[in-house]
């Protein structure tokens, strides 16, 4: 196998895992809705959030205490910080996504396939959640996009494993061994068959011409 092939093969495989691992994440974004945004709404949890530090607020006001006053000052900047985070990281993740699917969109022009179609329709169905998130609907949108775009993958690269043993099956020298014939009926003839040459019991092989007895 030349150096390119090997590559070619690592490339694929490196998809395939890619592919597989998408598909797992969808599975585990649906569990995260379900068992929290749903069952603990995150909204709720903010709501309590902001009440707390109101709450705070008006008792380091009220009772003019320089420890309560930094509590309310640090957790006060500590919300502000996570609530930037947490957008950069949302618009940062569009981008990525965005990158991807024009990856995905050269690789097709190079390699036409059904499946890398579906692969970019998933990944646009993901930008599509991410971009749809602060409306809550974008959380359903994104999983579906992941089990689509990573279920592509799989179909598409998911042959290379095949590839792989059929390639070795090929490359196996298979070594046949003609049976003699005192080893199919047990019976040692005196004379070869071929040349007519007298043989001795015990021997496998003609010594005149090395035909099997």
């Amino acid at each position: 196998m030349s150096e390119q092939q090997q590559n070619q093969r690592e490339i694929e495989q490196h998809l395939h895992r890619l592919g597989r691992l998408q598909s797992e994440l969808a599975t585990w974004v649906w569990l995260s809705i379900f068992l929290f945004w749903l069952v603990f709404p995150l909204g709720f949890l903010i709501w309590r959030k902001v009440q707390y530090l109101i709450e705070l607020s008006k008792l380091s006001k009220k009772v003019k205490d320089y420890d309560l006053e930094r509590a309310f000052l640090f957790q006060f900047i500590g919300a502000i910080v996570t609530t930037v985070a947490f957008f950069a990281g949302w618009i940062v993740m569009i981008i990525g996504y965005d990158a991807l699917e024009k990856w995905a969109r050269r690789y097709t022009d190079q390699h036409p396939s059904p499946n890398m179609e579906r692969y970019i329709k998933g990944i646009k169905k993901i930008k599509l959640g991410l971009i749809l998130f602060p409306l809550f609907i974008g959380l359903f949108i994104i999983p579906m996009g992941m089990s689509k775009a990573g279920n592509a993958m799989v179909a598409e690269f998911g042959g290379y494993q095949y590839s792989t043993q059929v390639n070795q099956v090929q490359q196996t020298t298979i070594i046949t061994k003609t049976p003699t014939t005192q080893e199919v009926t047990g019976y040692v003839p005196k004379f070869c068959a071929a040349c007519g040459n007298p043989v001795e019991n015990g021997l496998k092989f003609c010594k005149n011409c090395g035909t099997p007895l």
